[in-house]
């Protein structure tokens, strides 16, 4: 039969012991509560194991909020210089049709229609009359 044995079996000397049997000469109080201290090692093994699962879980959701969030960034930004090049663009064309920049501050501080433009609700050939001050095309 010893000849049926591994190498590895042959020379090793180690104690097997069975971890449902109390070991010879320990109290079983002691050998109990080692139990007790196994088990509880392995519940916190395993918890640990769960929380790392999820950690890494969130973090993976955070890299993949950051991605998303770093889209909508440039999208904005893109939309903001389109939508200054547009002013611009419109401020120019508003230039170069004559009707020049003193003529949008009067506009807006008096009300004042730009020049073949009405007012909503205004007769047909003027920008309306509102009030005590009548409107008209400048």
């Amino acid at each position: 039969m010893e000849s049926e044995l591994s190498e590895d079996e042959e020379g090793d000397d180690r104690e097997v012991y069975d971890v449902d049997i109390c070991p010879e000469g320990c109290s079983i109080v002691l050998y109990e509560r080692v139990c007790a201290e196994r088990e509880e090692r392995v519940d916190i093994e395993e918890i640990i194991a769960s929380e790392r699962a999820i950690r890494d879980a969130l973090i993976k959701d955070l890299e993949a909020g950051k991605k998303r969030a770093k889209i909508v960034i440039d999208l904005v930004e893109e939309v903001q210089e389109a939508l200054e090049d547009f002013q611009v663009g419109l401020s120019a064309s508003y230039m170069s049709e004559g009707y020049g920049s003193k003529t949008v501050a009067a506009g807006r501080k008096q009300g004042a229609c730009a020049p073949g433009r009405q007012q909503r609700g205004a007769p047909k050939g003027g920008c309306g009359n509102y009030g005590d001050t009548k409107y008209t095309n400048l």
